[in-house]
Parts: structure tokens; sequence; C-alpha cells
């Protein structure tokens, strides 16, 4: 759509599909069930199973890390930068922040930051292999190559990580007004 050369290569799509659905689905099994879900009364038939909020905010996440990828790949090619450097750096973004919003999303309806793995002890060690497979992207040469990559310098891996939080964090920043 924009003319510029493509930000997620086929190989990539596979990445994210062995990378993140497993993240989220292991983590989300794992999770203990609300304690005091058999003491609430049912829910009413007339009210919808997913209501308005349900819907809107994860898509709102999902939008603003979107639009956080796309602006810093637009950006880095604007500057100059190849389209393996500037896909490097997007696809550090996508993945931490996917990784953010799997914390973040776990942790309803208090900010990731109070929940941490609290209760799932899978947690650590699905996000640590999802580290690591993050860095071996970017690490092991072969890797980097087969997903045209380029290396990410260590002010890459900030503004990655800066970047995907603050297009995640936001939310967190409402979840954390409505808590207290």
């Amino acid at each position: 759509l924009t003319g510029q050369p493509l930000l997620l290569l086929p190989v990539m799509l596979i990445l994210l599909q062995i990378v993140v659905h497993p993240t989220v689905s292991l983590v989300f099994e794992a999770d203990p069930g609300d304690p005091a879900a058999m003491r609430r009364p049912p829910r009413s038939p007339d009210v919808a199973l997913l209501g308005r909020r349900q819907l809107v905010l994860p898509f709102a996440r999902g939008l603003a890390l979107t639009a956080a990828v796309v602006g810093l790949y637009l950006a880095r090619l604007a500057q100059g930068a190849t389209a393996a450097e500037s896909r490097s750096l997007a696809v550090a973004t996508l993945l931490v922040g996917q990784a953010l919003l799997v914390l973040m999303e776990r942790a309803r309806p208090e900010p990731g930051w109070r929940v941490g793995a609290r209760g799932n002890r899978v947690l650590p060690a699905i996000l640590g292999l999802t580290v690591a497979t993050i860095a071996a992207i970017f690490v092991v040469p072969a890797a980097r190559d087969g997903f045209d990559l380029a290396p990410l310098s260590p002010g890459g891996w900030v503004l990655a990580v800066v970047a995907a939080a603050l297009a995640t964090g936001a939310w967190e920043l409402v979840k954390l007004r409505r808590t207290e």
C-alpha cells in the first residue's frame, strides 16, 4: 500500500504462527481459574457473551502496536536504512509487543506489573523460550539471513522495547486508574 518493500515476508508470517500462538495458548491455558467464579451468579442470557469492551480493547491494543511497528518501519526506510534494517526494527518491536500484550491481557483487570507470573508456573518458561527465540533470530547469522533481517544495534533494541512498551503500556495506565 505504501510502495515500500514488504514489512512481513512469508517466512516471518510462519515465524509469528510458531512463536505468538503457542505462547498465547500455553500461557492462558496454564492460568488458574478465578476462585470466585462459582460464587458469582450466572450472567443473564440477555447479555452478550462478549461485550463491547471485550471486543474493542484488544482491537485497540493491536491497532496501537501495529501503528508503532509500521511507523518505525516506514520511518527507518525514510531515513535511508535498508529494507532488512528497517524490517529488523519493526519485527523486534512486534515480537516484544506481542510478549507484552500476553502479560497485560492475562493480568486483567489489574496492571500487568502488579500480577507478574502470579499463579502461572509455565509463564516464566514460555516467556524465556519466546525471548530466546527472538534473540536467536537476530543473533544467529543463518536465522537472520533466512528471515532477511539485519543485526540490531543496542540502540535499536532499546527503541524496539520502548516503542512496544509505549504502544501497549498506555492501556495499562487505563487499568491502573480503574483499580485505584
